[in-house]
């Protein structure tokens, strides 16, 4: 079925290898603009607007690692409690 998409997709000139190529260029070439709330291409876009959707996606990053930071925190309090201090060393 893929195949068939592919075949469908791609031109007649060119090879599936070709295609597969183009397409995983394309691909990473895509980024989030947040400054034009869509998705472009980094390689048309100016280095200000790349720096911008760096610097985003930099923070959407950071809020999680931070969000993921509190509720390990949050587990770790849950399993002191839990087991009222209890630890076991295999030292």
């Amino acid at each position: 079925m893929i195949k068939d998409e592919a075949q469908y997709l791609r031109d007649e000139n060119d090879s599936l290898e070709d295609f597969v190529e183009a397409h995983t260029t394309c691909i990473n070439d895509l980024m989030y603009f947040d400054t034009r709330k869509t998705y472009g291409l980094s390689s048309v876009a100016g280095n200000a607007e790349k720096l911008a959707a760096l610097q985003n996606e930099f923070e959407n990053v950071r809020s999680k690692l931070d969000d993921g930071k509190e509720k390990m925190i949050r587990l770790e309090k849950k399993v002191t409690l839990l087991t009222q201090g209890y630890e076991v060393c295999y030292c």
